[in-house]
């Protein structure tokens, strides 16, 4: 059996399919990708709004920008789909799925959300919990870096090597432990009656 190949699931005619296959578009993707993931670091350090209604225009206008493109990007690969039940055993288009969702959610519908809660109960103990726990939805917005995993096969080789060596690691890591723990009972006993022992080395094997 061949590779799995989501494009083979694909409309052979018409205009989605046509979107989803092509490569500029892929490639205007990855670059998105690559500016989203620069832009958290921006956001993380001149964003000090609690929430995106009080930010500043331009990061209301970035948030806004990249939740537009991505929900078109997912719906695009969806609409190409022949069948519309296989996007739901595309591994990636669930995961880019799950991302969309809650990257709407903290754009369009948080705001919503707060607003509702701080009317409804200004003084609510619970709302700061809230808040909180609603506003580490934003550290989802990470995972999407794991797409250049996808996009860029060099990376996901690199991946699989480290995932394949961490048991050589792991096994080597054992090895030396052994070594240290070996030798710290021989000089325990070794030196327990000498200079270095009353100085305070080796009185213990820890």
């Amino acid at each position: 059996n061949g590779s799995y190949d989501v494009e083979a699931r694909y409309h052979t005619t018409g205009f989605w399919q046509a979107v989803a296959r092509n490569g500029t578009f892929k490639h205007i993707t990855l670059l998105v990708i690559v500016l989203n993931s620069v832009y958290i670091a921006i956001d993380t350090d001149y964003n000090k709004a609690d929430d995106i209604a009080n930010a500043a225009w331009q990061f209301q206008l970035a948030e806004n920008m990249f939740s537009l493109f991505f929900t078109l990007e997912l719906a695009a690969r969806f609409m190409a789909f022949v069948e519309k039940r296989d996007a739901l055993h595309d591994g990636w288009f669930l995961f880019d799925g799950l991302l969309v969702m809650l990257m709407d959610f903290h754009t369009w519908f948080m705001p919503m959300v707060e607003s509702l809660v701080k009317v409804g109960d200004v003084d609510a103990p619970q709302g700061g919990s809230i808040f909180r726990a609603l506003k580490l939805i934003r550290l989802a917005r990470l995972g999407r870096m794991f797409r250049l995993l996808k996009d860029l096969p060099e990376l996901m080789m690199l991946a699989r090597g480290m995932v394949c060596a961490i048991r050589a690691v792991f096994s080597t890591l054992c090895l030396l432990l052994m070594a240290i723990y070996v030798f710290a009972i021989v000089f325990t006993q070794v030196l327990a009656d000498s200079p270095a022992a009353a100085a305070g080395c080796f009185e213990t094997v820890p």
